[in-house]
């Protein structure tokens, strides 16, 4: 038996058939794809790669910006990936974990920089006008879920006075330190004695990557009698 093969019938489906093929590869190819090039949750800020739960393989850390309004502009979204056999594969995410970018104020966009360093990821926010603030947020992979356990806040004015609070959230350790600057011309503080003080401050529970409730929290220290922020 001969078959015939109909020449123009071939080159009608032809096109289809190429069309079928590359759309499949295409499927693939976005199975497959790493990291930098998922646009899935907006436009890529920061990234960075660290081993984050200890098996010695590097997990990657990106911040996006989704390009939705929140309440102080548009909300950021940080995702870690861990790393597949050929690609880079969903593992968490946080859209409360990074402030929006009006929340720093005059100073605009509140994101400094994200890393990692000995397991532990930090983040990084600064903000301000003539008083200026930042944050330094650490969270570590622990009981199947990454949790804030440490916090650094500081709140400063040039030639006035600088605070910091330096909250161990594991072991509820506090550092509260105040400094007035004595070494400007004519500043209104001269003479006043800088304050110190340790004090305790026991969470319920940690607060989570996903629900860091990173709106400042206060309290009084028995010992100076100041208000603290924190976390």
């Amino acid at each position: 038996m001969v078959f015939e093969i109909n020449k123009s019938e071939n080159r009608l489906y032809f096109p289809l058939w190429v069309a079928f093929i590359s759309i499949i590869f295409f499927n693939i190819n976005m199975e497959g794809q790493t990291a930098s090039t998922d646009f899935r949750f907006g436009d890529i800020i920061a990234e960075t790669e660290g081993d984050l739960d200890g098996d010695g393989i590097a997990e990657r850390v990106m911040i996006f910006d989704t390009n939705e309004m929140g309440d102080m502009g548009t909300v950021r979204h940080l995702v870690i990936y861990k790393n597949g056999e050929e690609r880079w594969d969903y593992w968490t995410s946080s859209r409360n974990a990074i402030l929006e970018s009006d929340a720093g104020g005059m100073m605009g966009d509140p994101f400094h920089h994200v890393e990692i360093e000995a397991g532990i990821l930090h983040i990084y926010h600064y903000g301000g006008s003539s008083w200026k603030w930042s944050t330094h947020h650490k969270y570590r992979y622990q009981n199947e879920g990454f949790y804030l356990i440490g916090s650094t806040n500081i709140v400063e004015r040039h030639c006035l006075e600088f605070t910091s609070t330096d909250f161990n959230l594991s072991t509820g350790n506090c550092v509260y330190n105040k400094k007035y600057f004595s070494d400007c011309d004519e500043t209104p503080q001269a003479g006043k004695k800088d304050l110190h003080e340790k004090l305790t401050i026991n969470l319920a529970q940690l607060p989570t990557l996903q629900n860091p409730n990173l709106a400042a929290h206060t309290i009084t220290s028995p010992q100076l009698q100041v208000e603290i922020y924190y976390p």
